[in-house]
């Protein structure tokens, strides 16, 4: 079992000079505080995860599969999400900035400890660890419930 420990901000911007990673993911199951997910990342690598969500700290076992295994999934599912990811630190900690098709940018720092502390860099706003209205899977409902030809310019898929 894997613990995932993470901080969620809203991103005021993507700093300049990172790569972006198209990715598709698709809810299988959900619920409050349990989701299982398939994720495409580029068209070419495929995962499954099972979350278990607490607050700061929770369960996530997550897994690579085919490609092919992942795409049928994902055309299986009903609820689905994409995104440009960005990777990049602030100091050991990696930091995922997601931006998704309404413009909503968030940045998810992974933490060692729900205790720990780091500085804020310039491009990080408020702090929305724990507010379900920035969960991925309470966005991919609201852009589910609109436009899909402005998401799909959004995210070339």
């Amino acid at each position: 079992m894997a613990k995932e420990i993470e901080k969620r901000f809203i991103c005021k911007f993507v700093p300049k000079g990172l790569k972006p990673l198209d990715i598709k993911q698709g809810y299988v199951f959900h619920e409050l505080d349990k989701q299982i997910r398939v994720r495409i990342i580029n068209d070419v690598f495929g995962s499954i995860c099972i979350k278990f969500t607490e607050t700061i700290e929770r369960d996530e076992f997550e897994y690579n599969i085919p490609l092919k295994d992942a795409q049928e999934i994902f055309d299986k599912c009903e609820l689905k999400l994409t995104k440009i990811r960005y990777k990049t630190k602030i100091g050991k900690y990696t930091v995922d900035i997601d931006k998704y098709p309404t413009g909503l940018i968030t940045a998810e720092v992974e933490l060692d400890s729900k205790d720990d502390d780091f500085d804020l860099p310039d491009y990080l706003g408020e702090e929305v660890t724990g507010d379900y209205r920035y969960s991925n899977i309470h966005i991919a409902e609201q852009i589910s419930s609109s436009n899909i030809d402005t998401i799909k310019k959004f995210n070339k898929f």
